[in-house]
């Protein structure tokens, strides 16, 4: 039976598969859903090393996948900033240096030559590097800009010390100029929240802008609301640096606060690649329990008496927070951990100070009518506006509208 459904090619610099990462989350479902509506092939870097055979039969709904095999190690990506310095001595960020792959640029070009795509979708902006004037002259194109990364390096420079402040402030400027000079090359850039919108602050951008929110599994992550034991959980992948500075913020400046509260609290962190100046620290309290990579993540979460989101650094926005409102652990996060979601004090309790986080924290272990408020709103604010199927519809809808305009 002849296929009709209009072909769009998703180019991606991180594959979707395991579930360990927002943005893997989110690729890996607004695809699913795509492809109710499009035949999708997927052109993705993929790490070097790794089995892809293990992940392609929950990949099935893609017409075809390409990968482009490349180490993601911290070593190799250093290794490519050196190679390629020069270029970033000359103005380009190095978040864009690191996903340099002309391996994957090549096979874009053979691929766009080889086949009539109604659409090329951009997953992240590091990959508007592979946006030719060819691309532009022959398919329809989009961005999915998953942050505003300028936004995430100036608040990286915010906190960071010496060098680091250095060189963060100087990526940030950089990464504005280059966000800037190529969000106007796409004909639709998809955001995940209007915060992300107001970020842009573009006027060539305002007409070809929409949002695609983060979303979460409504169907099979099960609400449970469970009585209080007094565990806190942190989930992160620990790759990220967001979440590396989030949890060492709280360890340092929060948990001591709670510790000192004469009831016991337990702190559970989940996330592989924790580094070792961390586990120093989590070694030498023995109410914190690093898990690390765990089979499954929701159990610990729903587990847990509330879920915490440190986070003071990045954009976009949190699916741990979605997915720890659709499972009924109530959440305590920063404003800038819970950026884009929509969602009032009924839902979320958000603090920016250790000392108030920490009341927070202690308030909510102590006040289980309190908990069972936030949990019930919150799950009812999941299902009503993040469920991916209804975000896949619209998304279906929005890359219809690009491919006629």
């Amino acid at each position: 039976m002849e296929n009709n459904k209009p072909k769009v090619l998703v180019v991606s610099p991180t594959f979707p598969l395991p579930l360990v990462a927002g943005g893997k989350i989110r690729i890996f479902n607004i695809l699913k859903e795509l492809s109710k509506n499009y035949d999708i092939t997927l052109l993705s870097l993929f790490e070097i090393g790794v089995d892809s055979r293990s992940y392609l039969s929950q990949l099935e709904f893609l017409s075809r996948i390409e990968l482009i095999p490349v180490s993601q190690s911290k070593t190799a990506q250093i290794k490519r900033l050196l190679r390629y310095s020069f270029h970033w001595l000359l103005g380009t960020p190095a978040e864009v240096l690191i996903k340099k792959s002309p391996a994957l640029a090549a096979k874009l070009n053979e691929l766009i030559k080889r086949e009539a795509f109604s659409l090329v979708q951009f997953e992240y902006i590091q990959t508007a590097q592979y946006l030719t004037k060819e691309i532009r002259n022959n398919c329809r194109t989009a961005l999915v800009a998953h942050d505003i990364s300028y936004i995430s390096q100036e608040r990286k420079a915010h906190i960071a010390r010496g060098l680091a402040k250095l060189f963060w402030a100087r990526e940030a400027k950089l990464m504005k100029q280059y966000e800037r000079d190529n969000w106007a090359k796409f004909n639709s850039i998809y955001t995940m929240s209007e915060v992300d919108i107001d970020y842009m602050n573009s006027p060539d951008t305002e007409r070809f802008t929409a949002v695609i929110p983060n979303g979460v599994d409504t169907k099979n992550l099960k609400y449970q609301l469970r009585s209080g034991n007094r565990t806190i959980v942190f989930v992160g992948w620990m790759r990220h640096l967001p979440n590396r500075d989030a949890i060492s913020w709280f360890i340092d400046e929060i948990w001591p606060i709670i510790r000192e509260s004469a009831k016991p609290v337990t702190l559970k962190i989940v996330g592989k690649g924790l580094p070792s100046d961390i586990i120093q620290k989590v070694n030498a309290d023995s109410a914190i329990h690093y898990l690390g990579y765990v089979d499954d993540i929701y159990e610990v979460v729903q587990d847990s008496t509330l879920s915490i989101v440190p986070i003071r650094i990045g954009s976009g926005s949190r699916l741990k927070i979605l997915e720890s409102m659709a499972l009924g652990t109530p959440v305590v996060s920063t404003t800038i951990g819970c950026e884009g979601i929509q969602a009032s004090s009924d839902e979320v309790r958000l603090v920016d100070d250790p000392n108030t986080f920490a009341a927070e924290v202690l308030a909510l272990l102590d006040n289980e009518e309190e908990r069972q408020k936030l949990s019930v709103n919150a799950r009812a604010l999941v299902e009503r506006r993040y469920g991916w199927e209804s975000i896949g519809r619209s998304a279906s809808e929005l890359i219809q509208q690009t491919i006629e305009r």
